[in-house]
């Protein structure tokens, strides 16, 4: 298996799949992430959804800032921006410049929100069952920016596509209250 680098094929928006369907796929991108990748893509890669490897499903894997060498996954992820939010440079977006596994050798310099707020099936069901109080959990910075990074993947978005260069960051998110 390799990282798709057909733009016709990433520019397809992936299909929510069941939760059965999206861990056994999950586990097939732990797998090669682990065993079929090479180094540099392992020690590089910050995040990678499903399409990167050819699957249809709404899944990513998003690397933890607190353990480098590993991953977590998001399952039918939703991602929002907390309305609270009072620094002026975070409701904004802030630059920088981003790279793509699957655009090899193109850096390009995109905006995104420095402060977001994600659930997925995994915290759904935990706040279902009462181990967790909120289901949707805060993400800042480096974080914030892998993670929507990846979600453009799973909605068939590019960082070569035009309509990031206008300057302001995707309005595509909810609104909600994490609190």
């Amino acid at each position: 298996m390799n990282i798709v680098t057909n733009i016709k094929k990433l520019s397809k928006p992936c299909t929510v799949q069941t939760f059965a369907n999206s861990k056994e796929i999950a586990s097939k991108m732990f797998t090669w992430l682990a065993l079929g990748s090479n180094r540099a893509i392992r020690n590089n890669c910050l995040g990678l959804a499903a399409n990167q490897l050819g699957h249809d499903a709404c899944v990513c894997l998003i690397r933890d800032n607190k353990k480098s060498n590993s991953f977590f996954v998001l399952i039918n992820p939703e991602i929002a921006v907390d309305p609270h939010i009072s620094s002026r440079q975070t409701r904004q977006g802030l630059f920088e410049f981003e790279s793509c596994l699957s655009i090899p050798d193109k850096s390009v310099e995109i905006v995104r929100w420095s402060s977001i707020i994600v659930q997925d099936e995994y915290s759904k069901q935990d706040h279902l069952s009462g181990k967790i109080d909120n289901p949707w959990v805060n993400y800042t910075n480096t974080m914030a920016r892998i993670i929507q990074h990846e979600m453009d993947h799973l909605k068939g978005m590019l960082i070569t596509d035009e309509f990031f260069n206008d300057n302001t960051p995707s309005l595509d998110y909810k609104y909600v209250s994490s609190r």
